[in-house]
């Protein structure tokens, strides 16, 4: 059985492939693409290796003259998010405990939660 690697280790080569990233003149070229697909390779083996026992969470807003906002989870230590794919918002998972936010709140930790993993660029 190979060893399992922690989420550090994801991180860390997600950061390694953005500053590479930010090196390259030409962002819309093949080397772009590749790192691009590499990065998104990792990220999603990161959520793979994440439990996701602990979760922040809003409930979304329903607005009449402006765009509605749909309920979300986010696992701060991969950055595994889920969006509502129904008004009625997310089905709850026995296995995780969840933190609901207010939008405003849900946004600035999302926010840090994907800086930190390097997930943005």
């Amino acid at each position: 059985m190979p060893p399992r690697r922690g989420i550090g280790s994801f991180v860390a080569r997600i950061k390694r492939i953005n500053a590479r990233f930010r090196t390259l003149k030409d962002h819309d070229g093949p080397l772009a693409d590749r790192l691009r697909a590499a990065k998104d390779a990792l990220i999603d083996a990161m959520a793979s290796a994440c439990p996701h026992q602990n979760m922040i969470a809003m409930r979304g807003l329903r607005r009449r003259n402006a765009p509605s906002v749909p309920a979300m989870r986010l696992c701060e230590r991969c950055g595994h998010c889920e969006t509502a794919p129904l008004p009625s918002g997310l089905p709850r998972r026995p296995d995780m405990s969840v933190q609901f936010l207010s939008i405003e709140d849900y946004f600035v930790r999302q926010g840090r939660a994907l800086r930190r993993l390097g997930i943005n660029i």
